[in-house]
């Protein structure tokens, strides 16, 4: 018995012996499979980072010389790379440079023709072209600085026109325009006719061919630039009414036909016209009631003259074909 107890606890203790260095031997290779396995994820998670680092600095170094090279060719961007101080001074010069830019283009297109008509002289005619111009450049959508600029470059420019530009006769209107009674039997006479003229008239005015004024003589021109004078002396407050909104009806057809029309062409020269016609009818019949200086501008379809009424039917003929081409022409399929 005591030699089989002695045999069963040697094997007993063989086999735990062996177990638990079997479970040892185990569990270390475990852990070197584990170990090498965390070096193994450690060493490409460095990889992975290594080569994105490496890949997002090439990517920033080419997005930086593609930044650089557009900046060496975009002139916007060196503007925006300058200081404020520098980037307002070239803002400055830049508006500057548009604002000289337009003038000179303004004035190849307009101004020779207006300093021709200047040189005849007819400041009348040449204000009426410079209206058009305006509004022209009102409907294209100019910018308000450009405005702004261009009524500080009048207001700086009237008194030097008056002082060192204007012929004296052109002087002496403007004079007689402010106080007629400066030159009763001279350079006012005319506008102090005309008024009584006009007050003569009253509402029904004093019959064709009946005017004091007008037939005796006293009123001069009477059939160009003082017709208005005529209209209202015999034929009283109703017609001279009449005309007027006459006008404001074509004034006012016409800007519906600009804002109508088919293409900005087509825009332009109908606003232009519009602005012709407006000058000419406020300023002939402004004159002859005091209200505006006196200039040689004739009454459209009114005054006496072939020239006029040719000129007044072009551009009639003009706005009829541009409110023609918003409507299907007829008879044409």
């Amino acid at each position: 018995m005591n030699l089989s107890d002695n045999v069963i606890d040697a094997s007993s203790n063989t086999t735990s012996s062996v177990a638990s260095n079997s479970t040892s031997s185990y569990s270390n290779s475990t852990n070197s499979s584990l170990n090498s396995n965390t070096l193994d994820d450690g060493y490409d998670q460095f990889g992975d980072e290594g080569y994105s680092s490496n890949t997002t600095s090439n990517m920033v170094y080419q997005n930086t010389s593609k930044t650089d090279a557009t900046t060496g060719s975009n002139i916007a961007d060196r503007l925006q790379a300058l200081p404020e101080s520098e980037l307002g001074l070239t803002n400055i010069l830049n508006i500057l440079l548009i604002v000289v830019g337009v003038l000179l283009i303004l004035l190849a297109i307009l101004g020779v023709p207006v300093l021709l008509i200047i040189k005849q002289p007819d400041y009348g005619t040449a204000i009426a072209f410079i209206m058009a111009l305006i509004f022209m450049l009102f409907v294209a959508g100019i910018d308000k600085k450009y405005i702004i600029i261009a009524i500080a470059v009048v207001i700086v420019a009237v008194p030097l026109l008056y002082f060192f530009i204007l012929p004296e006769h052109a002087k002496t209107r403007i004079d007689v325009f402010l106080n007629p009674n400066l030159d009763p039997r001279g350079a006012g006479y005319n506008v102090i006719q005309s008024k009584l003229a006009i007050g003569a008239g009253e509402f029904l005015g004093m019959g064709l061919l009946k005017g004091n004024q007008t037939q005796l003589g006293f009123l001069y021109p009477k059939t160009t630039d003082f017709i208005f004078a005529v209209i209202g002396e015999e034929m009283g407050f109703i017609i001279a009414a009449t005309v007027i909104i006459t006008y404001v009806v074509l004034i006012t057809r016409s800007i519906f036909i600009a804002k109508t029309a088919k293409n900005n062409l087509g825009s332009y020269i109908a606003i232009g016209i519009a602005g012709i016609f407006l000058f000419h009818m406020a300023e002939n019949i402004g004159m002859t009631m005091g209200l505006l200086p006196i200039t040689g501008v004739p009454l459209p379809f009114v005054s006496y003259g072939g020239s006029s009424l040719l000129t007044n039917l072009m551009m009639i003929g003009l706005l009829l074909n541009i409110s023609g081409r918003r409507q299907k022409a007829i008879f044409i399929d």
